[in-house]
Parts: C-alpha cells; structure tokens; sequence
C-alpha cells in the first residue's frame, strides 16, 4: 500500500515539476520535486518497519496529513464558509477537533 501510493505521489511530483519547467517556472517545481524526495526518505523508514507496523503507521501518517490540510483549509476560509461547505461545527470553538490557529508572529 505504502509503495503504491509513493511510486503514484512520486510519478504526478515529477510530471508536474516537467510541465511547470516546460512553462518557463521550473523553479516553482521544486517544492513537487522535494515531496518525491521526501517518500523515499519515508520508504526508507517504513522499510525498515515490519509488515504490521509500517501499515498501520502509513494509514496514520495518511490521516494526519488529510486531517492537516482539512485545518489549513478551515484557516483559510474561515469557519462561516466551512460550514457553507456542509463540514461540521464540532465544537464549541468552532473548530474541528483538535484543532489549534496557528499562532501569528
């Protein structure tokens, strides 16, 4: 599962890196190219993992990143049109659960 869904993550990384190039802004492609380098760094580790563990850990990893971009979204839009989206206020703070705004420096 992990290998799959790195080798997919790595191959649309590097197509977009070569289209954003094609168009004159191949620097903006290496955030793409980081993210490509950065699943094998965590094959690496998982690899090292047995079967059991490096499973679990890749569905936990897979929901912390879901969950990180649910909030970056919440903080971006706001809480109004969050739940013009249909996503549940699910608690008292208007957040979603364990939820934290970042701090502003």
């Amino acid at each position: 599962m992990a290998v799959n869904s790195s080798l997919r993550r790595q191959q649309e990384s590097i197509r977009a890196a070569i289209l954003l190039s094609r168009r004159d802004v191949g620097h903006l492609g290496v955030a793409f190219v980081r993210v490509a380098l950065q699943d094998l760094t965590y094959l690496g580790f998982f690899a090292s993992l047995d079967l059991e563990e490096s499973q679990e850990l890749f569905v936990s990893v897979g929901s912390f990143d879901s969950l990180r971009a649910l909030l970056a979204h919440q903080n971006y839009i706001g809480d109004k049109e969050m739940a013009r989206l249909w996503y549940p206020n699910t608690s008292s703070s208007g957040q979603l659960p364990g939820a934290r705004r970042p701090e502003l420096c």
